[in-house]
């Protein structure tokens, strides 16, 4: 029977803490994409190389690039109000599985929330906040709604219009890992980019989830076996104005950073769901987050309020006996 590693999410280090055991062999390889570390665990008896998964990795990040010139994001959003793009079914499929998300969450998941980001980076650099009448204008150019999907043309109608997964991509980009590394011939193993981490195989392991003002500190221990699991918190990147913490993730709603949680970790079966939920259950902060993450099967969800009060879903309140932390 394998036994079981450790690892430890955080928003920067990827594995603290590993074991090798029972003489398996495990090839261990790291690399920075995506603005952070990729690391890929995997029991390789026979040293295949990984090399095939990494070039799919990189292929991936230059199609999903909303600020690279060659990505297809870029090229849907550089003809927004013009035309139709031509994008890869890798884009389109993804494009479809955001938009579903966006329903199921009545928008709080919103794939063209892009004008409010960027606006919030401005804000950000300048550390001055947004006037009404910019976030007024940035939110009339979001609406998933108006997304138009036609086989692998995808188009924005409306001029202004702006296109970003980055809350689904990297995950997806970790689930078609996985794949390429079964299709090599390995069955066990764990890719973790970032803390957005899938595991598959046989073997189970224990994912450490960090404390959102104390990185160095572990909160609680989760176990995950052919699962996922991704966090989404204010702690990732955010600035400072007059005492206030503004985070980078915004409420479509309002026009504002999300101020409910500080944390919400998902565990279900593919990362790049495990992305997009944690956003979305961050956003609705613990009482609604609770409530839609209950609702989907073999799926459960963290959360942290800003007071610091940890809140659970049913299947996780056996694993986790901290009911407040220290903020």
């Amino acid at each position: 029977m394998l036994k079981k590693e450790i690892l430890i999410i955080a928003s920067l280090v990827f594995i603290l803490t590993s074991c090798l055991i029972n003489n398996h062999k495990i090839t261990k390889e790291t690399k920075v994409l995506m603005d952070t570390f990729v690391e890929i665990k995997a029991e390789n008896p026979n040293q295949i190389s990984l090399d095939p998964v990494w070039k799919e990795a990189e292929r991936l990040i230059k199609i999903f690039d909303n600020h690279s010139k060659e990505g297809e994001i870029s090229l849907i959003n550089k003809n927004s109000g013009v035309k139709p793009a031509i994008v890869s079914k890798e884009v389109s499929g993804l494009l479809e599985k955001a938009i579903h998300f966006s329903e199921e969450s009545d928008g709080i998941f919103d794939p063209t929330v892009v004008p409010l980001v960027n606006l919030w980076k401005k804000s950000a650099k300048t550390k001055t906040l947004p006037t009404l009448k910019e976030l007024n204008y940035a939110k009339k150019n979001i609406n998933y709604k108006k997304i138009r999907i036609k086989g692998t043309g995808v188009y924005l109608p409306v001029k202004g219009m702006s296109l970003g997964l980055g809350a689904i991509a990297k995950g997806f980009i970790v689930d078609k890992m996985v794949n390429s590394i079964k299709e090599l011939g390995i069955e066990n193993g764990i890719v973790n980019a970032g803390g957005d981490i899938r595991a598959f195989g046989k073997r189970e392991w224990k994912i450490g989830i960090q404390h959102p003002r104390n990185p160095a500190k572990v909160l609680f221990v989760l176990k995950i076996k052919n699962q996922s699991i991704a966090t989404s918190g204010d702690y990732e990147r955010f600035f400072l104005l007059n005492g206030k913490r503004y985070n980078h993730i915004i409420d479509p709603r309002t026009g504002y950073p999300a101020d409910k949680s500080i944390s919400a970790t998902v565990i279900t079966s593919k990362a790049a769901d495990a992305d997009a939920l944690a956003t979305i259950a961050f956003i609705l902060g613990p009482k609604d987050g609770i409530a839609f993450i209950s609702k989907i099967d073999e799926t459960e969800c963290v959360i942290i309020d800003p007071a610091g009060k940890v809140f659970a879903t049913s299947g996780l309140l056996d694993e986790i006996k901290i009911k407040n932390i220290s903020i």
